[in-house]
């Protein structure tokens, strides 16, 4: 997947995940995993319910930890760094979309864009996060709702918000997991769209887990999960 030029951004090598509530008989949920995902790519992972794919995303997003095996982000190994790090780590580098937007009813559209900056007033060196949500939320098609409140929104104009969110840190890596799982067909193409614009445009590494193959056939390239372990689409 990718060029042999690029450097890879995500490489998950032989990983294999446990729960501790998991019985002696249960397969683990993920069993000796091995992926390679370089910079810029876009990546759709499907399979049914319970094979793996979130519990996949979430590693690869710094939100759970390996039982065994190494998660490479950019070069650093997050497998091994502390949870103070790794909050750090995230703020900077990871982007998160869920099927629920998450966003804060009593907030506008572009203050919860702009929530993720207040943690990281670093980041501010880079321009004003306020003129770089403004024209985030323009190119999502929201230039009217800037400050309006998720109740005055449509499903798949907050998910828009939770998007441009997500991006607003200028993350390497954007996870999304079932994106336009709760969006009608028409809110979900929409949402389709933008992904893959930012994607091209930002230069955002994507990797999406999701069970709508419309979406997955739209990015660069599949893998099925199957029990813990990943297979080839194209």
């Amino acid at each position: 997947m990718g060029g042999e030029s690029r450097q890879p951004i995500v490489e998950v090598r032989g990983v294999t995940k446990r729960y501790q509530a998991q019985s002696l008989d249960t397969p683990d949920v993920l069993r000796d995993l091995s992926l390679t995902v370089h910079a810029g790519d876009a990546l759709a992972i499907v399979g049914p319910s319970g094979s793996g794919k979130s519990t996949l995303l979430n590693l690869i997003g710094t939100l759970d930890h390996p039982t065994r095996g190494q998660v490479i982000i950019d070069g650093d190994d997050v497998s091994q760094m502390d949870e103070r790090r790794l909050a750090v780590y995230r703020g900077h580098h990871v982007g998160f979309i869920f099927q629920d937007h998450h966003l804060l009813p009593q907030c506008s559209a572009i203050e919860n864009v702009l929530v993720p900056t207040l943690a990281h007033r670093s980041l501010r060196k880079e321009g004003d996060p306020a003129l770089r949500a403004q024209a985030l939320l323009e190119r999502a098609g929201l230039s009217d709702h800037l400050h309006q409140r998720p109740g005055q929104l449509s499903g798949g104009q907050c998910q828009r918000v939770a998007v441009v969110r997500a991006l607003i840190n200028k993350p390497k890596l954007l996870l999304a997991d079932e994106p336009t799982g709760a969006l009608d067909r028409k809110s979900a193409v929409a949402l389709g769209d933008l992904l893959i614009e930012l994607n091209q445009s930002e230069g955002v590494t994507l990797i999406v887990v999701t069970h709508s193959d419309a979406l997955a056939e739209r990015l660069g390239c599949v893998r099925h999960m199957r029990d813990g372990l990943l297979e080839p689409v194209r």
